[in-house]
């Protein structure tokens, strides 16, 4: 449940629109994290924007069951009730939902019977939408300005390119800010003229996410390039 406070509590505005800020939005979702896990990255909120907090808490719990997730203590215990919620009598649709995202991997040479689970590109787009938009808000203060687009996908996953192959390799050797045992990581990588960004969000150490700022032309857009110099975040600073 999102935390909500009165607008007389100086919150500012919203980190993705003008609107008054009157809940704080945990980027990523606070569910993700053991009980008691300090620090929280969190920013500024109007209620509409928030809104869908907890389908996006419930979603994302379920990186928790990907294979290898259990290295991270804060998996082991989202894992846990991930699993309790499931025995939920109202939780009959979410149950329908994650049966129907689960089937044999196509090679259990690695794991014998082992099982993939299919995962729902609109949520977590979603969710990568609001990390990049609230993670901009958190270092600038400012929103995302106006021109800009922000492109996302899974690291590999890219049509054969040696930006996005740089990019991903480059962005690996960029300080991190680390929240939990490592059950979230954000990298950046950004040009302080052009605004245009490099991000790399990692969730329990097994799952990656690159997402771009893209600055939006007439015919085509530009992406920044790690092969040439850029600035990073001092987390430490």
């Amino acid at each position: 449940m999102r935390k909500r406070r009165k607008k007389d509590n100086h919150l500012g505005e919203c980190a993705y629109c003008p609107a008054p800020a009157t809940t704080e939005d945990h980027i990523p979702p606070k569910g993700m994290f053991a009980k008691g896990t300090p620090n929280k990255p969190w920013v500024p909120a109007c209620r509409s924007c928030n809104g869908g907090a907890s389908l996006d808490d419930e979603y994302m719990q379920r990186l928790s069951m990907l294979w290898g997730a259990d290295a991270c203590k804060d998996a082991i215990e989202v894992g846990e009730k991930f699993i309790r919620s499931l025995e939920r009598p109202e939780a009959q649709g979410l149950q329908a939902e994650l049966r129907q995202s689960l089937s044999p991997l196509e090679d259990e040479s690695l794991f014998r019977g082992g099982i993939n689970m299919a995962l729902q590109g609109d949520r977590l787009g979603h969710v990568t939408d609001k990390l990049v938009r609230g993670w901009w808000f958190k270092f600038t203060g400012e929103r995302l300005p106006e021109g800009y687009e922000i492109m996302k996908y899974l690291p590999g996953k890219r049509p054969d390119n040696p930006l996005y192959e740089a990019n991903e390799k480059l962005i690996e050797t960029c300080p991190g800010y680390f929240v939990g045992d490592m059950a979230f990581a954000v990298r950046l990588a950004c040009c302080p003229n052009s605004l245009l960004t490099c991000w790399l969000f990692e969730f329990y150490k097994v799952f990656k996410i690159m997402a771009h700022t893209c600055k939006m032309g007439e015919q085509h857009f530009q992406i920044l390039d790690l092969r040439q110099p850029f600035a990073v975040i001092n987390f430490d600073g």
